[in-house]
């Protein structure tokens, strides 16, 4: 199942849905817009105002809902790490992947989790690609390329 989800709610509803997943495995590619604010990532869908946190959605949200999905073998991939503009200071801040990796290490899930970059790293996109260089390679895999012993596609070959 693919879908685009635009809205806050329809997010919510999206996440909510994975508790009713079979456990076939799953693979949830999770790309937006996210800021930090108070040590915690928000993601911010396309219906966000970034001057009203009511309007975002915590990481942890959706780390819990992969967490609560039945699906045996998870593999989330928060393609997250984008730089923003900082409208309070002007000036362009990505603490999205140093806080991200800080959430991840505290809360231990048993699930694995594709990061675009690590601490101190930046994520890179293309306006020619449209999407992030990590999404594009990722899609480039999942069509099968990434699938080197034919017997479906692993993490690691994933990785690979």
């Amino acid at each position: 199942k693919e879908a685009t989800t635009r809205s806050r709610e329809l997010l919510r509803s999206e996440l909510k849905d994975l508790r009713n997943r079979s456990k076939e495995p799953i693979v949830i590619h999770f790309t937006a817009q996210a800021l930090v604010r108070d040590d915690m990532v928000f993601v911010l869908p396309a219906d966000a105002d970034p001057d009203d946190e009511d309007t975002w959605v915590s990481v942890r949200e959706v780390l819990k809902a992969v967490k609560d999905c039945p699906a045996e073998h998870k593999l989330l991939i928060l393609d997250l790490a984008h730089g923003l503009v900082e409208p309070r200071l002007g000036i362009t801040v990505d603490r999205v992947a140093e806080t991200l990796e800080t959430i991840i290490s505290k809360e231990e899930p048993k699930f694995r989790i594709l990061c675009p970059s690590s601490a101190g790293q930046a994520s890179l996109t293309s306006e020619v690609l449209r999407c992030s260089v990590l999404a594009h390679y990722l899609d480039q895999g999942l069509h099968g390329p990434a699938d080197v012993k034919k017997d479906g596609i692993s993490v690691q070959e994933l990785f690979d």
